[in-house]
């Protein structure tokens, strides 16, 4: 991903990609820049829609 985006593989980077929380996505605008972003979702069908959880998981029931 990093290598996508013309940034150096560098500890620093692969840091932040590792430690990025839900709703954080990594976003390069159209002048090259690259940032941690949050999605903050007003709307259900957005959380949806944007979802990168495996469709197997989503109704996982915790049966402890």
């Amino acid at each position: 991903m990093l290598e996508f985006m013309n940034k150096s593989v560098t500890e620093e980077n692969i840091k932040m990609l590792m430690e990025l929380e839900n709703r954080q996505a990594v976003f390069q605008d159209l002048d090259g820049r690259v940032g941690v972003i949050e999605f903050d979702a007003v709307f259900e069908q957005f959380i949806e829609c944007f979802s990168t959880t495996p469709e197997d998981t989503l109704n996982y029931e915790d049966v402890s």
